[in-house]
């Protein structure tokens, strides 16, 4: 509609957003991980922190983990699928 410039500056936009959102989930994923498991609502070994670093290590590792195998099993179009409707169901009960 606007032309090829406006097509590679809304693509950069795009890959930068999707850059940051990656980020804070790498972020806080593990460590909300790592306080579910202290409060005893996620398994005990993901409330343990680095020794040295005393950062949430066993939970990002199985994070990880759990990315590579969603990355593994299927298309794009089902991994997007799968997320939106996970996140659209933990949105609707924090609302709630």
């Amino acid at each position: 509609l606007f032309g090829a410039d406006f097509a590679r500056v809304t693509a950069a936009a795009i890959g930068l957003s999707l850059t940051a959102a990656v980020s804070s989930y790498l972020l806080t994923g593990p460590r909300v991980a790592y306080a579910m498991a202290r409060d005893g609502a996620f398994p005990g070994y993901a409330g343990r922190l680095h020794p040295t670093r005393g950062t949430p290590a066993a939970a990002t590792l199985t994070q990880a983990a759990v990315a590579v195998g969603l990355v593994w099993s299927g298309t794009f179009e089902d991994l997007l699928n799968f997320t939106t409707v996970g996140l659209a169901a933990l949105t609707g009960l924090t609302v709630a």
